[in-house]
């Protein structure tokens, strides 16, 4: 659904960086992030109303795409 480098900034948004932060560490400018977050929001039906919303999805997402990478180790323990 997501591009790698947009992947990469839900990752960072999640981490709490601002947006000059994941520019300057991205190398890319500040501008191209707000793209990047402009086509993120577009993806996901543009039910993110306002920046907080980016932020609590980019949260959710990184911890949906952890529990997939570890075969959902998590989610089997607690339903056990």
């Amino acid at each position: 659904m997501f591009t790698k480098r947009e992947s990469e900034i839900i990752g960072l948004v999640a981490l709490g960086m601002s947006t000059a932060a994941i520019a300057n560490r991205l190398f890319v400018s500040v501008h191209t992030v707000k793209t990047h977050k402009k086509n993120i929001r577009a993806k996901v039906r543009r039910s993110l109303p306002d920046p907080t919303s980016l932020i609590e999805f980019a949260i959710r997402f990184t911890e949906e795409q952890k529990n997939a990478s570890d075969g959902g180790i998590y989610k089997r323990s607690e339903e056990v």
